[in-house]
């Protein structure tokens, strides 16, 4: 569950990480445009019209040329692997929310079956056996679930007042 030992989904840092590929794409989409910028550059104005210089300027154009290419392509893998952990993102808040109500609906239903008449009759049926419980023990963590601290959240776990739990039974 959420917040268990540190693990889970912790939305701020991940924001923050967001943000750096955010600003990462941006800056190679910047890079690649300035490449490509730079390979336009690159005519016989500039470089003249003589065999030495003139494919100097045409290779410097290639490689410009090539550079926003690959630039280009780092930053559509850059965009799909933001759209991905974007879409992981959602789907853990959703799995961990999910967690939540299921640990929810167990609990109420472990809490519901404890105060049901079944259960007291079955106390009852005990202590009348000879089985005596133990008087009802302060919460603990692991008792208690809601407690600050514990391993999991959302509701308490204390037993029912008089059904023996494992090693509080009488010994015969």
């Amino acid at each position: 569950m959420a917040g268990e030992d540190g693990q889970g989904y912790q939305e701020d840092p991940q924001q923050r990480a967001a943000q750096e590929v955010a600003a990462s794409q941006e800056a190679v989409d910047a890079s690649s445009k300035a490449s490509y910028s730079l390979s336009s550059a690159q005519t016989s104005s500039a470089w003249g019209s003589e065999d030495g210089p003139e494919a100097l300027g045409r290779k410097a154009s290639e490689m410009f040329n090539g550079i926003s290419d690959v630039l280009s392509k780092e930053n559509a893998l850059i965009a799909e692997f933001e759209t991905k952990m974007r879409q992981a993102m959602t789907a853990i808040k959703e799995t961990e929310a999910d967690n939540e109500r299921s640990f929810q609906t167990v609990n109420g239903t472990l809490q519901d079956l404890a105060g049901s008449e079944q259960a007291q009759a079955l106390a009852s049926s005990m202590e009348k056996a000879g089985f005596k419980p133990k008087e009802e023990l302060p919460a603990t963590p692991s008792l208690n679930p809601s407690a600050p601290g514990s391993a999991a959240t959302g509701g308490g776990a204390t037993p029912p007042p008089n059904v023996p739990t494992q090693g509080q039974q009488s010994q015969i």
